[in-house]
């Protein structure tokens, strides 16, 4: 599986057993095609983590009230693993 963010997609063309996608970077630059199996596309995500009162969890939070992961989506907690993205 490979997530790419801060991408935009312009384009999708369903063919019998793959999408192939166009994308971009969000802030510009060349497109290119991708060849997917699946493809989940996500916008305008804001955590609502307030209430949930993570720190009680071992969890930390950034400013915007994010929940901290490191490179492999992995939280800094081990009971909690890997977050989905989705």
């Amino acid at each position: 599986m490979t997530i790419r963010t801060g991408m935009k997609v312009t384009g999708v063309e369903a063919l019998k057993t793959k999408a192939k996608v166009t994308v971009e970077p969000a802030k510009g630059g060349e497109s290119e095609q991708i060849d997917a199996d699946v493809v989940l596309v996500s916008v305008g995500r804001k955590p609502h983590t307030d209430s949930l009162d993570l720190k009680k969890a071992g969890l930390e939070t950034d400013e915007r009230g994010r929940i901290d992961i490191n490179d492999d989506f992995s939280t800094m907690c081990p009971a909690f693993g890997r977050l989905a993205m989705w």
